[in-house]
């Protein structure tokens, strides 16, 4: 553990101690992660390193054992891939939608803002971006595809058929 929370010759800032880098990531799952959908325990981490797993959109309780999707909240079981990127996918297609590095590279060097960067503060204030990307790409808890998709999934695990 030697290094951990050093900074190297920061005048603003002592190093960050054990204790203190250990609340900082318990801070972080709290506001990122979120409790756990099954227990309800704060107790919870991002599986973003994570071996076999490494994607930062699951939800790990390390209370229940429980893994489960941060974007949708649904319960996973493995091999831990929402089944609602594959909505999202199907939603992109047929309505044209593109993905963050897409618009970036296809719309934002035609745009009046581009000077080689974008000089808009925010992507918000583009409205090229209410054109070519998804309104819930946010929050897409609140997609009407989305909330489809977890019904019909969540009666096909009560039946025994789980996606």
């Amino acid at each position: 553990m030697e290094g951990v929370g050093e900074r190297d010759n920061c005048e603003y800032f002592d190093p960050l101690s054990f204790d203190e880098i250990v609340e900082r990531e318990r801070f972080i799952s709290a506001v990122m992660v979120g409790p756990c959908p099954a227990c309800g325990s704060d107790n919870t981490v991002d599986c973003d390193g994570a071996p076999s797993i490494n994607d930062p959109t699951v939800g790990h309780c390390l209370d229940c054992n429980t893994y489960w999707c941060i974007e949708c909240g649904k319960i996973l079981k493995e091999p831990f891939k929402c089944g609602h990127w594959d909505v999202c996918e199907a939603c992109s297609k047929e309505k044209g939608y593109m993905s963050p590095d897409e618009f970036y590279d296809k719309v934002c060097p035609k745009c009046e803002h581009w000077k080689g960067e974008c000089t808009l503060g925010f992507i918000d204030e583009c409205e090229q971006v209410y054109m070519y990307r998804c309104p819930y790409e946010s929050d897409v808890s609140e997609c009407p595809r989305i909330r489809r998709w977890k019904r019909h999934a969540s009666k096909a695990s009560n039946h025994g058929h789980d996606r």
